[in-house]
């Protein structure tokens, strides 16, 4: 049942346990606050829709891929497109809007046919799908970092910078025990590593330091020593600290000719070898090096006692990570604080852990106005839009739960 009373403008919708409770925003920035700045093991999980102002998301790249084609390819694509809504998979897919979904249908019928009934282009398709993904993520984040966007509003890096700011003052009240902010990404652009390169802060992506940056997953278990704060026999360590687990691959990874990843500099130096594609196959996929030791550590910090974990910008389409957070939330220390649209696949998740007191969801609430008789009508929106799964907005609320913290 949803309780109301607020101001259109001013309202969001709260689900934790079995309730869906209208808020405003000084009730979300005191809940954030409340968690962030407690002696908690805290992790935070950034998806694509972090980095929406540079990087399209997945649907709109679709789009594009879909409009320009021409001749025997778009008949091809058309004729692919017409055998998958008529398949189970597809058939929840009607307008050909989910690439991961049709990506995942296409590989499975070109690993299941021979090479000479594959007469549709089968295999271009899918490797220009891919490319022109990995393209707009290349693109969309060197293009920033390079100089090339001008307008602020297609700018992500100012948004990361600001959110690792705000991390940072919250923890500044954490004991030495819970000063390290662990934070997950299925994205492969570098916005996180920018950032808190940018902010100066130290952190470990689990690369070793040196020319040749190569991967060990024992670097996440090491700490900064700041010698200058030395007391006595004890070592101080440079607090916070931000681990960084790019849990399916990064521009910037390599492998070489003895399967080492290493990092490499600047656009189209890194190896689609080491990209997960948004395929059905993911999950075999992360069962190799060095994505299975990443998902080990995933498991590893979402089963430590009273951990918090804070999610922007993911959609919960990849089963993979929804099977660990749901673990996670069979603990009772467990607190899982997700910032949701919502669309349909995050109320899916939403519903699939209903009655899970530790999960908590911050979504748009609902329109008063809407009418469910004509759910296609122009203007008729089911939601508000309030904007509460904007990365701008999670950091407005961090911000303001610190200006009113002591009030």
């Amino acid at each position: 049942m949803v309780k109301s009373g607020l101001d259109d403008a001013n309202k969001y919708l709260l689900y934790q346990g079995e309730d869906q409770n209208e808020i405003d925003e000084i009730k979300v920035a005191s809940l954030l606050n409340e968690y962030l700045t407690a002696n908690i093991n805290l992790s935070v999980l950034l998806g694509s829709g972090s980095s929406i102002l540079s990087i399209p998301i997945m649907g709109t790249t679709f789009k594009e891929y879909k409009n320009q084609l021409v001749g025997t390819e778009k008949d091809n694509l058309e004729y692919l497109m017409g055998r998958y809504i008529e398949t189970k998979m597809g058939a929840s897919d009607s307008n050909v809007e989910n690439i991961e979904l049709f990506l995942s249908w296409l590989s499975a019928r070109i690993e299941g046919m021979a090479e000479a009934e594959l007469i549709k282009g089968e295999n271009k398709i899918k490797d220009d799908l891919i490319q022109k993904l990995l393209l707009s993520v290349k693109s969309g984040y060197y293009d920033e970092v390079n100089g090339r966007v001008t307008n602020n509003s297609k700018k992500s890096l100012p948004l990361y910078r600001d959110f690792i700011s705000k991390l940072v003052t919250t923890r500044a009240n954490a004991d030495d025990s819970h000063d390290v902010v662990n934070i997950f990404t299925p994205n492969y652009d570098l916005y996180v590593e920018k950032a808190l390169d940018e902010v100066g802060l130290p952190y470990t992506d689990g690369f070793r330091s040196g020319l040749e940056s190569e991967f060990n997953i024992a670097e996440y278990g090491r700490r900064v020593v700041d010698t200058t704060k030395r007391y006595r026999d004890k070592w101080s360590t440079v607090s916070p600290f931000f681990r960084v687990y790019k849990l399916h691959g990064s521009l910037n990874w390599q492998k070489d000719l003895n399967g080492r990843v290493k990092k490499v500099y600047g656009m189209g130096n890194g190896s689609e070898e080491l990209l997960i594609a948004p395929t059905s196959s993911k999950y075999a996929d992360t069962q190799g090096f060095p994505f299975s030791d990443l998902f080990r550590e995933l498991s590893v910090e979402m089963l430590k006692p009273n951990t918090v974990l804070l999610i922007n910008g993911y959609g919960f389409g990849d089963e993979h990570i929804n099977n660990f957070l749901i673990q996670a939330l069979g603990r009772p220390d467990f607190t899982m604080i997700a910032f949701i649209e919502p669309t349909a696949q995050q109320l899916k998740f939403v519903e699939s852990v209903k009655g899970r007191f530790g999960a908590i969801f911050v979504s748009n609430a609902k329109n008063p106005n809407y009418n469910s008789l004509n759910p296609d009508e122009d203007g008729n929106w089911e939601y508000l839009d309030n904007k509460a799964h904007y990365f701008s907005s999670l950091i407005k609320f961090m911000n303001f739960g610190l200006e009113n913290e002591g009030e």
